[in-house]
């Protein structure tokens, strides 16, 4: 015997309704087709003890023929275990949590849930795309190597919603697209790196000089970028020329006398 689908009895397909003894009533109250008492306890798994129960509190909607005792289909239907669910246990046992852990994800509403007979059933495919590693998504320790930070900072950032975070089985996993937009170099800035070949500066030197002559700078993970258009006033200033990007060294110019020094420049001078 074919298996009684929810469409079937929804749509009201007879070959498979009739194939199951149901019968099509018109009663006062509830016009449809209706299902003996055997046939509703395969269905739903509960004791036809527990069925007239459950009619007598009127959760199920009955009526009788010919002193037979029928329930309606669509009652019926709605004692069903949905299709793609499983009972709390065994789903913990298929995809190996403990079974406290998908209770708490159903708490949760991570994975979708039902009860039925007093139990707790979850969703196979929620569950099953719980344990999968989300697209466009990376795991904190391999975002913190790859874009610079620290994996407490990038804790922060998660926790403030900054960045978008999934949990799953194997840990939390941070998109890829948020730590890009994060990281990206600020239009018009250089790395202190980039800055320091290509204006003949040491390093450490152009952090100082940023700093003292209030150039724009920006922070991005671990790196720093200087706007490059100060390097360029101050360059201009001291009437040097920027390298060219062949790496060939500048034309050393004159200084001009009325721009100040720095103490270092000072110093060097």
């Amino acid at each position: 015997m074919a298996v009684l689908s929810s469409e079937a009895i929804n749509s009201g397909e007879v070959a498979k309704l009739t194939e199951y003894g149901a019968i099509f009533l018109t009663p006062p109250e509830h016009e449809g087709w209706y299902l003996t008492v055997i046939i509703a306890s395969e269905l739903t798994g509960y004791a036809t003890s527990t069925l007239r129960k459950l009619a007598r509190r009127g959760t199920l909607r009955a009526a009788s023929v010919n002193g037979r005792r029928y329930f309606l289909a669509k009652d019926v239907d709605k004692l069903k275990v949905p299709e793609g669910y499983l009972p709390v246990g065994a789903a913990a046992a298929r995809a190996g949590y403990s079974e406290d852990y998908v209770r708490r994800l159903a708490g949760r509403e991570t994975i979708r849930r039902t009860y039925f007979k007093r139990g707790l059933y979850v969703s196979v495919a929620d569950l099953s795309r719980y344990e999968e590693v989300p697209k466009g998504f990376i795991a904190r320790k391999n975002a913190a190597a790859k874009y610079g930070f620290t994996v407490r900072h990038l804790k922060k950032l998660a926790s403030s919603g900054k960045i978008r975070v999934i949990r799953t089985r194997t840990g939390r996993y941070l998109s890829e697209d948020d730590l890009r937009r994060r990281t990206e170099v600020p239009e018009g800035f250089i790395s202190y790196e980039d800055g320091a070949r290509k204006y003949g500066y040491n390093k450490g030197y152009l952090g100082l000089l940023a700093k003292q002559r209030g150039f724009e700078r920006k922070r991005v993970g671990k790196r720093g970028f200087v706007k490059e258009t100060d390097i360029e006033r101050y360059v201009a200033s001291l009437g040097r020329q920027a390298p060219a990007m062949d790496g060939t060294a500048p034309v050393a110019e004159e200084p001009d006398a009325s721009a100040p020094l720095l103490l270092t420049e000072l110093f060097s001078a």
